[in-house]
């Protein structure tokens, strides 16, 4: 279970869906995609998350949101592997078909090849729209994380060092 820290930016009207402004953590340098998460490539680190808010959090507080593991991994051999295996099949097909066409083996291996591509690229597509409505797929924020305003007075320093006996 990966877990972030994050500030509610905004809460929905029925308080079931919160908005996070998250930074990137470290775990992000070491990811392929950390330029294009969420859609943005600027220097900005702050992240915008839904997350499902079974905290009862509100507008302001500090919390920790979870992602489930096994989830993200789903996500990933869906997104990452099923069109790596839909592009073998096409090549593998197109081999497969070429003899009955008048063009070489190679062009239709190719031509399948990407055919089936692009028909995984659906897939993947409306696949992961489904999982998005899982709630497993969902982020979800676990707990509100206590915090000290900086307006609290501070307890007063003493110097015991320089107190005279």
């Amino acid at each position: 279970m990966a877990t972030e820290k994050g500030i509610i930016t905004k809460v929905s009207f029925n308080k079931q869906t919160a908005w996070i402004k998250t930074q990137k953590s470290s775990s992000c340098a070491a990811c392929a995609s950390r330029d294009m998460c969420q859609g943005d490539s600027s220097d900005n680190n702050d992240k915008d998350i839904a997350a499902i808010n079974t905290a009862l959090a509100k507008k302001g507080d500090f919390v920790v949101i979870r992602f489930a593991s096994a989830s993200f991994y789903k996500a990933t051999l869906l997104i990452y592997i099923v069109p790596v295996f839909f592009l073998m099949a096409g090549a593998i097909t197109g081999h497969k078909l070429s003899v009955y066409t008048a063009f070489s083996q190679t062009a239709v291996s190719i031509a399948a090849a990407l055919l089936f591509f692009f028909i995984s690229l659906v897939f993947v597509t409306k696949t992961g729209r489904n999982l998005s409505k899982k709630k497993e797929y969902q982020p979800e924020i676990i707990r509100i994380v206590p915090h000290r305003d900086n307006t609290e007075e501070k307890p007063p320093e003493t110097d015991m060092c320089n107190k005279k006996a």
